[in-house]
């Protein structure tokens, strides 16, 4: 696996590793609406507010 995500529902926070050298590094905490890359395929972009919509 090559980045993963920890999904924080309550606070409504995503922080996304990714793994370098063998060791997964934070590289981003998402608390607001706006882009959040997927880093292992270049150029695709999940909405925020879609990882919280409700169902």
């Amino acid at each position: 696996m090559l980045e993963y995500w920890i999904v924080f529902l309550g606070v409504k926070t995503v922080a996304a590793y990714v793994l370098e050298n063998g060791q997964y590094q934070l590289v981003g905490e998402y608390f607001t609406p706006g882009p959040i890359p997927v880093r292992p395929l270049p150029g695709l972009l999940l909405e925020w507010s879609e990882v919280f919509a409700e169902v």
